[in-house]
């Protein structure tokens, strides 16, 4: 008997070190995030798809591997073979496509394509990128670009382009016109040129501000070349890093019109403050916004006391019922005031009586946003409304049972 052996030992590592290399290639592929396929270079057939691939793609693996990369790929066979193709001989890193998923949605992709073998038989083995995301966000900052540069262009803003320094080194038609300088002027000089002097230091102390956190919003005064000065709102952003651009606006006549309506504004505040009737704000649900102080001494309470209740609070439990009802009507039949005599109870429990009035007001949606409701105490007059019937009942009541006959004459008759 003849034996003979060979030393396979090697053949066998070498096996099973090619096995373990193949499940450790196929775990990274079907456990990658990153979407993955293979697909035969001659027909285009895809050969295998990660489940990375199929949740993007919306298709199962057995619908994926029926299908072709033209399917997928928006671009003609002959496109398609001719990017992936052109990008190996050219050692591209990528190729732009763009795919159709299983929702009939276009996305825009970035394929990575290297040829590789797998038990001799060749494919395209491709890594796609969703890049739908960067692209919209790129077409949005382009258009957006496009748009600013358009804004400066025919702002009706003055702007002016400024370097750390805080002189100009460009300005837009608007800035020559509010200063009623040339831009050749403009860029002889700093913003501080033409800034009044009480206001000088606070434009410093903004341009430092603007430095370190990139943006500020402030009025200042500035002295115009041909009308004196001038109060501005500026917007001052920084761009880069010896870049700023400052946005300015003439607000001159606005705040001169905001100084009349706050003197106004006082003026009526005095009024409603100080008038002989109780005043108050009120809600459609009973809360009561803002009174006026004879609305709180009529009730007996403080204003912080009176906003923090409801106009129920307030109102005589025998009243409450026909109060709310009254009130519902308001609002549901669209009234425009309502007069009524009424009974509240003070905090130190009296009861007082008033004549009141409501209004509603509107804003320009024709939405209710609160009544104006006036009181004015009459319980003096009821009292003595009161007294007078005792007495005249009084009266009544002796007349009727007088032994003597009694003739009452109108003298004026």
């Amino acid at each position: 008997i003849v034996a003979m052996y060979n030393d396979v030992t090697e053949e066998m590592q070498t096996q099973e070190d090619l096995k373990e290399s193949e499940e450790r290639y196929r775990s990274l592929f079907e456990n990658s995030e990153a979407v993955m396929l293979l697909i035969h270079p001659d027909s285009g057939q895809i050969a295998e798809a990660n489940p990375a691939a199929c949740e993007y793609y919306g298709w199962t693996l057995e619908e994926i591997k029926k299908m072709h990369i033209y399917d997928i790929n928006t671009l003609s066979k002959e496109k398609v073979n001719s990017e992936m193709i052109g990008e190996i001989i050219d050692e591209r890193n990528h190729i732009h496509f763009k795919h159709r998923i299983a929702s009939g949605e276009i996305r825009d992709v970035q394929v990575q394509s290297s040829p590789i073998k797998i038990k001799g038989q060749k494919y395209f083995y491709s890594i796609i990128h969703d890049e739908t995301e960067r692209k919209t966000a790129q077409q949005k900052l382009t258009e957006s670009i496009d748009r600013i540069r358009k804004y400066i262009e025919n702002a009706p803003y003055a702007i002016f382009a400024a370097d750390k320094n805080g002189k100009y080194t460009d300005v837009n038609e608007e800035a020559c016109r509010i200063t009623g300088y040339t831009k050749k002027e403009l860029l002889d000089m700093d913003f501080l040129k033409i800034t009044i002097p009480e206001d000088r230091k606070r434009a410093v102390e903004s341009f430092k501000v603007v430095k370190e956190k990139g943006s500020i919003e402030l009025d200042l005064k500035f002295i115009s070349k041909n009308k004196g000065i001038r109060e501005w709102n500026n917007r001052i952003v920084k761009i880069g890093e010896n870049e700023f651009l400052r946005f300015s606006k003439d607000i001159t006549e606005k705040k001169e019109l905001e100084r009349k309506i706050s003197d106004s504004e006082e003026k009526y505040h005095a009024i409603f403050d100080y008038a002989a009737l109780g005043i108050s704000n009120i809600s459609p649900q009973g809360k009561i916004l803002y009174a006026n102080k004879r609305f709180c001494e009529i009730l007996g309470y403080s204003l912080e006391e009176i906003k923090k209740r409801n106009i129920f609070d307030f109102t005589h439990p025998d009243d409450i019922k026909r109060s709310k009802e009254l009130l519902k009507s308001f609002w549901d039949d669209n009234k425009t005031y309502i007069f009524r005599e009424k009974r509240y109870v003070r905090k130190d429990g009296e009861t007082v009586y008033v004549k009141l009035s409501s209004s509603m007001l509107r804003d320009e949606q024709d939405n209710l946003i609160h009544t104006v409701t006036t009181i004015q105490d009459i319980t003096q007059e009821k009292k003595a409304e009161k007294k007078h019937r005792k007495s005249e009942k009084k009266s009544n009541v002796w007349l009727e049972n007088s032994p003597v006959c009694t003739k009452i004459v109108d003298l004026d008759f």
